[in-house]
């Protein structure tokens, strides 16, 4: 009985699998692309698919103009979208790349914050509130 052996492919950290050529995480990290799922607080998430080169900014550009049904109301601009990953805020300006996110398949929190609008509607209703002053003779 003869026994065929296969050389099977290295993973970045030397180990070999027969998964590895066939998971969808494997073509898109040969091809470099970040598949990047998008949680929000109250656990619905959608999946979208960026270069490394992309920066933050474009993400959240192409999230705003593709709004997810299950993500609620759509804010009005990208300044209302904040990314966490591995507890820090990405920069708007920085690539997918220089913030360190894997390629492959890799999950961020995203926060909707209030609009500016909300917090000066606050701002006004604060100031319309009775005060009291004291005079010292």
């Amino acid at each position: 009985m003869q026994m065929h052996s296969q050389a099977l492919p290295a993973t970045s950290d030397g180990r070999k699998s027969e998964d590895d050529n066939n998971s969808p995480a494997a073509s898109n990290s040969a091809t470099g692309e970040l598949k990047i799922t998008f949680l929000m607080v109250n656990t619905e998430k959608c999946i979208r698919t960026f270069a490394p080169d992309d920066t933050v900014l474009h993400a959240k550009e192409a999230l705003i103009n593709d709004w997810p049904d299950n993500f609620g109301s759509k804010p009005p601009t990208t300044l209302n979208l904040r990314i966490l990953y591995l507890g820090h805020f990405l920069e708007d300006s920085a690539t997918l790349r220089d913030s360190k996110l894997n390629p492959g398949e890799t999950t961020v929190h995203l926060m909707i914050k209030a609009s500016s609008t909300h917090e000066k509607e606050a701002k006004k209703d604060i100031d319309k509130a009775p005060k009291c002053t004291c005079i010292i003779l």
